[in-house]
C-alpha cells in the first residue's frame, strides 16, 4: 500500500515502472519523473486504463486519487467507461470555452450574418489592421449599446 512518503521518494528510471496501491490503483513513474495515478479495468470484454491525474505540486493527493477510484468503480458497475466519460467531460468544457459556448452578452453584439456562421468570428480589415467582427472580451460596456463603430462586418 502506498503512502505519501513512498510517493515522494519515487525516483525516475530508464523505463516507465508501476507501483501498486490497493483496489487496483497504481502509480506510473515515467522516464521524466512524473508520477500519475492510473487504474486498469475491463468493460465489455475490453481492457482500458483511466488516468486520474498527476501527483505533486498542483496535482492531486493520494486521498483524492482513491476517491476518484471509488467514483470510477461506480461508473464501471453502471456499465460506463470512466475513461470515455472523462474524455466527454473534457470535450464539454472545451466546447463551452470555444465558439460553441457564446455568452448572452456576446449574442447582443452579433450581426445577422454572424448568427449564420454559428457565432464564429469573421475577420475584417479596418484602419487598425485585421480585427474580429465579434468582440470576445466581456468588459465592452452595457449590453444595450455596442462599442462605438461596431456595426456588422466592419469596425468604422
Amino acid at each position: 500500500m502506498l503512502t505519501d512518503t513512498k510517493l515522494r521518494n519515487l525516483k525516475r528510471q530508464d523505463k516507465l515502472y508501476k507501483v501498486n496501491d490497493r483496489d487496483g490503483l497504481y502509480v506510473a513513474v515515467t522516464t521524466a519523473g512524473s508520477i500519475s495515478f492510473r487504474y486498469n479495468y475491463v468493460i465489455n470484454g475490453r481492457q482500458e486504463t483511466v488516468t486520474f491525474g498527476r501527483y505533486g505540486v498542483g496535482g492531486m493527493t493520494l486521498a483524492e486519487a482513491r476517491e476518484k477510484l471509488g467514483e470510477a468503480k461506480k461508473l464501471i458497475t453502471a456499465g460506463k467507461s470512466p475513461a470515455k466519460e472523462k474524455a466527454r467531460n473534457k470535450a464539454r468544457v472545451k466546447d463551452a470555452e470555444t465558439s460553441g459556448g457564446i455568452s448572452i452578452r456576446e449574442i447582443m453584439y452579433l450581426s445577422p450574418d454572424m448568427l449564420a456562421t454559428r457565432g464564429r468570428p469573421r475577420w475584417s480589415m479596418s484602419r487598425w489592421g485585421l480585427q474580429p467582427s465579434l468582440p470576445r472580451s466581456v468588459g465592452l460596456g452595457p449590453v444595450c449599446c455596442p462599442p462605438r463603430g461596431f456595426f456588422g462586418r466592419r469596425f468604422v
